[in-house]
């Protein structure tokens, strides 16, 4: 396999942008290959997910509603958002590790850019988080809520997380031709990360139960992304812009780094795989 010369990520993946939205999609739809109802489960999916949440937490449990100090909404909405939000990194921690030893013929047999591999699934998991974030929108409304001008800073919101998932993924791809058991312990990790990050309950819990564990993850670049999701999304509050500004650098440089290592590692894939 003959390595790609350049190091800069953005150049090599324009270059490559119709062969990467190529495998996203396919990607995307590959998930539902050969069941009955087909890419309807990307919609029934998250539709089934809300549902269980409403009645778990609205119902059932009655937990206190999330809050930004200013406004409330139903518990279910800032728990759905978190979810979908944690879910694309979530989906890139756990698919990567195997996307290339699980392609063989790319590595041995052509000249592929290998790159665009750990790239379409953080791709395919952007589609299905936009089709969940489409439906948390409609519930919204549904539940009598509008949806705040602030919405059209959710993809300013996004990008660190994009950032923090496409470096990592380079990372653990390039990784996991050479350690396999990486594959088999990124589930504790990722799990870890779900539980450390604000996803299914309010980061003032922490702050009042464990403010030296909360001045430890207010710093999390997951948490800044969730939360900032929120309030643009379903409390109308434009997100700090400091603590995003911080983890978009932070992100920037997770990027180069893992496409760097990537680079460098690639050349020996065909003897490993």
């Amino acid at each position: 396999m003959r390595p790609a010369g350049t190091l800069d990520p953005i150049a090599a993946l324009w270059r490559q942008r119709k062969l990467l939205r190529r495998f996203a999609v396919n990607d995307a739809l590959g998930k539902y290959r050969g069941s009955l109802l087909g890419l309807c489960w990307s919609f029934l999916n998250p539709l089934l997910m809300l549902a269980v949440f409403t009645i778990a937490f609205g119902t059932v449990f009655r937990g206190a509603a999330f809050t930004n100090g200013l406004v409330e909404r139903p518990v279910v909405l800032p728990i759905f958002c978190g979810m979908v939000v944690f879910g694309v990194f979530g989906e890139v921690l756990g698919r990567t590790p195997m996307c290339i030893v699980g392609q063989p013929n790319y590595v041995k047999k052509i000249v592929f850019p290998l790159e665009v591999l750990p790239t379409a699934i953080l791709g395919s998991s952007l589609l299905h988080a936009l089709i969940g974030l489409s439906i948390l929108i409609v519930g919204q409304l549904a539940l009598g809520f509008g949806l705040p001008w602030t919405a059209v800073l959710l993809p300013v919101v996004l990008l660190p997380l994009l950032l923090f998932a496409l470096g990592t993924g380079f990372l653990l791809s390039s990784l996991g031709v050479y350690v396999r058991d990486i594959g088999h312990s990124i589930g504790v990790v990722s799990q870890a990360l779900f539980f450390l990050t604000p996803v299914v309950y309010p980061f003032k819990a922490i702050e009042d139960g464990a403010p030296a564990m909360a001045a430890v993850l207010r710093w999390n670049p997951l948490k800044v992304v969730v939360d900032g999701a929120r309030e643009c999304l379903i409390y109308g509050v434009v997100p700090a812009p400091l603590p995003l500004l911080a983890v978009s650098v932070v992100g920037v440089a997770v990027t180069w780094l893992g496409f760097l290592w990537f680079q460098k590692t690639r050349a020996g894939f065909a003897d490993v795989v």
